[in-house]
């Protein structure tokens, strides 16, 4: 193991790196998604924004944009900026 990435308050169920490996997301049972820099394993956000608790991340377009999915059937999506705060978490029912 490389390194430990401490910041949840509960399990974590999934991860997912950027195409570039610098960014790592990863979604708990805490009902947050945290991004990391991978390389030195900084939390930069933490976005919080379902009720239940997440059980898939993805990152997509090289890690600009976001997508999560909850046990309560919604997904989130989002654009993690990592020079400054993300814009806001929108949830969108799952179909």
């Amino acid at each position: 193991m490389l390194q430990t990435l401490e910041g949840h308050s509960h399990l974590v169920n999934a991860v997912a790196f950027s195409l570039d490996s610098k960014l790592l997301a990863s979604a708990s049972h805490d009902k947050t998604v945290r991004l990391w820099d991978a390389g030195s394993g900084t939390t930069l956000q933490t976005l919080e924004g379902h009720p239940l608790s997440l059980n898939a991340v993805a990152l997509l377009l090289g890690g600009k944009l976001l997508a999560s999915a909850s046990h309560d059937n919604t997904s989130g999506c989002g654009t993690p900026v990592r020079e400054r705060p993300c814009r806001r978490f929108k949830l969108m029912p799952f179909f």
